[in-house]
Formats: C-alpha cells, structure tokens, sequence
C-alpha cells in the first residue's frame, strides 16, 4: 500500500505542477496532457501492484484464497441448509424451470448492487455463484474475489453437474473436430510493452476496483467470450494464450498459441507485460471456467481479454480424456433434486450458451 500512495503523491504533484504552467487554447500537446497519459498508465500499475500485493490471487493456489475458487456440486449438496447462500445467474425461465433449492435468481448485471446494498457477506460461510456450464459464474466470481468478496466461489461445471436435466451446454459443444489443425510448435511470447491505460477518474483504490468492476459488470459476459468456431475462422487476429500445463500445450495447442504457465506467469514480475495492449487476447484452458478468472483479472487492469467458451474441450477433447486431463464427460454429471417454480421474469432468459 505504501508504494501505491507514493506513485499518487507523484502523480498529484506532477499533475499540479502542470496545471500551474499550462493554459491559453495552443492545439501542441502540452505538459499536462503528457501527466494524463501518466496518470492513466500509472492506474494500471497501481491495480496490478496492489492484487499482487494483496493476495496475489493470479498465483495463489484456492486454499490461499486464489483463483479458481471452485466447489463442486456434491459439496454444495452437502452445505445445503448451513450458511450458504447460492445465486443463480441462469436466465429467469431456466430457473423456475429447475433450481437448487434455497437459490436465488440475479441478473449478471445486477450482482455488484446486490452485495452492496441488499446482502450482508459476511452472513454466509459460502456464497456460490451458479449459471449453465460454470463459465458465467467463474468471470463473475473472479470480479467478486478482486474485490475482496473471498467467500464468493463458483459451482464447477455449472448447473450441467447438477442433474443430468441441464447437462445439454456441455455435452453439446465438448469435440475433438479442430485435432487435426493443432500445432506442437513453441510460440515466443511477445516482447513486453508495459501495461494497458486505465482512467476510472478515481484515486483511492477501492474506488479505483469497485469502478472497473462495475464495468465488467454492465459489459456483462458475451462481450468477453468466443467459440472455437469464431477463433479458427481467422486465428491470427488474436493472441492465442494457452493457459494450461507444459504438458498439455506440447499436446496440441492452437496454431500461433503461447503458453502461460497456470500460477507462475500473469503476474508483474513475471511475464504479464508480454501480453499486447493493442490486439485481442483469446485465453483458454481446458473447461473455459479457469480461464474466466484469468480474464476477469487481465480485463481489471485494462486488457481486451476473451476466453474461450468451453476451453480446450471445445476443440481436443479426446486428447484430454485420453491423458486424463480435465475433461467434461458422464462422470461429472450428478442426480441432485431441483425445484421448481412460476417464472415471475426476474431474469430475462440468457442468450448466451455459458
């Protein structure tokens, strides 16, 4: 904390020493302009700076309050009537088409008010975020978890894991069609360049966070995902990050992909600044959910990061399976009781498939 409050003392001392040398309507940049552009950059650094110092959550592993803060659904099972608080982001006909029981039904974009106005956190042990695959729920509960929301976790798998009923997301996009197109070529990664602008028009850093998130928030989720289909029809307009194992990525990955170790490489003084300020970046891993963490983090600190839905199930999963990596399949899926109940609209039905 001590080094963000020292970057803002230079940047308030360089910002009104501008402004006291600087006036008249001249069109050449001025002195001030240059101090915006710094503030901006240094906003970026001062969200980096203050995850890495502060949990570190990119690379801490779950127990230490990292990313993926996953449960799975027999342990949500199993909580049931404990202090567990379960929200379902599904759209609001699915749910009254079947829910778990106790959950309630919220809109992605309504999250951030509900846990600042009418929810008390600190209420529940667990509070877990649930949507069709555990995609949506994973790009939320990141957002939460940067926020300092630590027992925000999402459902693996999603609902698909929950009962065999909703299991259709799933089992409708896992393949194996793209095996044929991998590479086995290591890609370098690129050159670092520093970190995207960022300009909330905050300064106190919660401010700086609840800002950002509450973009990420009204943004909402299919602004930040593609399928596989939408990637391969022109790869080399992103960059590709395969956020999987060594071991997976000589596999088979997709052509021009760069692996970034999962836990070891996405922080400052690791290989964050190699990712581009100025073209998209496509994540993937092996279900989609990891991935939505990542993105929830890089798109906090101002990168234009995507995942990839589905992960590299969407593309290998027979490679997956074959090396027992993770992959979604019959086993995952339970035979938990859901209820039901009359659509009152409290959710418009979701357009997405996630």
């Amino acid at each position: 904390m001590k080094r963000i409050n020292y970057l803002w003392a230079i940047i308030l001392m360089a910002s009104f020493s501008a402004l006291t040398s600087c006036g008249g309507n001249s069109t050449e940049p001025t002195e001030s302009t240059e101090v915006v552009a710094e503030v901006q950059e240094t906003q970026s650094n001062i969200l980096a700076s203050y995850f890495a110092e502060n949990g570190d959550q990119i690379n801490a592993t779950e127990e230490n309050n990292g990313f993926p803060k996953f449960i799975m659904a027999d342990k949500v099972y199993e909580e049931l009537g404990g202090y567990i608080l379960v929200i379902d982001l599904r759209g609001g006909q699915d749910f009254a088409g079947g829910h778990i029981d106790g959950a309630i039904n919220l809109k992605l974009e309504n999250l951030l008010y509900y846990f600042k106005e009418d929810l008390n956190p600190d209420d529940y042990d667990k509070i877990v975020l649930v949507c069709y695959s555990g995609q949506t729920s994973s790009y939320a509960t990141g957002i939460l978890n940067l926020m300092g929301y630590n027992n925000v976790y999402t459902m693996k798998w999603g609902m698909a894991s929950w009962n065999k009923e909703f299991a259709g997301k799933w089992l409708e996009n896992v393949s194996s069609d793209y095996v044929e197109d991998l590479e086995t070529t290591d890609n370098p990664k690129a050159a670092a360049s520093g970190l995207p602008v960022v300009n909330t028009g905050k300064t106190e850093i919660k401010d700086i966070i609840e800002a950002q998130a509450a973009s990420l928030f009204e943004t909402g989720f299919k602004a930040v995902r593609l399928k596989i289909g939408d990637i391969m029809t022109n790869p080399s307009d992103y960059y590709i990050v395969s956020y999987t194992s060594d071991e997976t990525y000589q596999l088979g990955h997709l052509k021009g992909a760069i692996q970034y170790s999962p836990k070891s490489s996405l922080g400052l003084n690791q290989s964050l600044e190699t990712l581009p300020k100025d073209k998209p970046i496509i994540v993937y891993c092996y279900s989609g959910q990891n991935a939505a963490f990542v993105v929830s983090y890089l798109r906090m600190i101002g990168y234009d990061a995507s995942l990839l839905l589905y992960g590299a199930n969407s593309f290998m999963n027979s490679i997956i399976i074959e090396n027992n990596m993770p992959a979604f399949n019959e086993d995952q899926i339970n035979d938990f009781e859901t209820i039901k109940s009359d659509y009152s609209g409290a959710a418009e039905k979701s357009g997405g498939g996630c």
